[in-house]
C-alpha cells in the first residue's frame, strides 16, 4: 500500500515541476533544462504546495531566488527574468476594476488638475530592472536563443486589456512619471519633476496611452 501511494507522491512532484516550467519558460531557457529542474526540486522541497490550486504557486520561485527562505539570493538577472514572467501570471489572474474613463477627466475643471491623484489598476505591474529583461523575453518568444545581455537599465509596464496581456517598455523619464502617479503624487507635482525634459504634447501622449490602456482605476 505504501509503494502504491508513493506513485502519487512522485507524480505530484513532477506536476509541480511542470507547473513551474509553465510559469517560467524564459527562466528555464536562461538556466538550461536540467539546471532549472534541479532548481525546481529545491524550491518544491523548501516550499511544498499547500493548496490544490496551482495558479499562485509560482510565487515561491521568486521567494527562493530572492533569498527570502533564508538561503543566499541567486543571480539578480535570473531574479528579474522570473519577476517579469511572474508579473504576466499575476496580471492574468488579477481582478479588473472599473477603468478610468477619459470622459470623466474631461469633466474636471482645469484648475483642479494639478491636485489630481490617481489609483493604479490591480491588473498592472511596473518592473524596473538593471537588465533589458523584456527584450530578452521577447527574443525567446520569437524562437531565438538569447544569451544573457549586458547590464542596461530598463523598465517594463505589464497590464491587461480584456483577456490580452501587454508589455510596454518605458524610458527612465516615463518610468519616473508613471511611478510617481501610481504612488499617489499629485499630477501637478509629478509634471514639475519632468518639466524641461519633455514637452507638454509628449507628456499628454504618454498620459492618454496609460488611460486608454487601463493603467488607472
Amino acid at each position: 500500500a505504501v509503494d502504491r501511494l508513493a506513485v502519487y507522491h512522485y507524480a505530484y512532484r513532477a506536476r509541480l515541476i511542470n507547473a513551474l516550467a509553465d510559469d517560467f519558460p524564459t527562466l528555464r531557457h536562461a538556466l538550461g533544462g536540467p539546471a532549472f529542474d534541479a532548481l525546481a526540486l529545491r524550491v518544491i522541497d523548501r516550499f511544498p504546495s499547500k493548496t490544490p490550486n496551482l495558479n499562485a504557486y509560482g510565487r515561491v520561485m521568486l521567494d527562493h531566488l530572492a533569498g527570502r527562505d533564508g538561503r543566499p539570493a541567486q543571480r539578480p538577472f535570473l531574479l528579474d527574468v522570473a519577476r517579469l514572467e511572474w508579473a504576466l501570471v499575476e496580471v492574468i489572474h488579477a481582478p479588473t476594476p472599473r477603468r478610468l474613463n477619459p470622459e470623466t477627466l474631461r469633466l474636471i475643471p482645469p484648475e483642479r488638475w494639478p491636485h489630481l491623484r490617481f489609483s493604479g489598476s490591480p491588473s498592472l505591474r511596473l518592473l524596473p530592472s538593471r537588465w533589458p529583461v523584456n527584450a530578452y523575453l521577447q527574443a525567446f518568444r520569437n524562437g531565438e536563443a538569447p544569451v544573457r545581455p549586458k547590464p542596461t537599465p530598463s523598465c517594463v509596464l505589464v497590464y491587461r486589456q480584456g483577456f490580452t496581456v501587454w508589455r510596454m517598455d518605458l524610458s527612465p523619464l516615463t518610468h519616473g512619471l508613471l511611478a510617481a502617479l501610481l504612488a499617489g503624487v499629485p499630477l501637478g507635482e509629478a509634471l514639475e519633476a519632468v518639466e524641461g525634459r519633455a514637452g507638454a504634447d509628449q507628456v499628454m501622449r504618454w498620459f492618454e496611452a496609460w488611460v486608454s490602456g487601463g493603467v488607472f482605476a
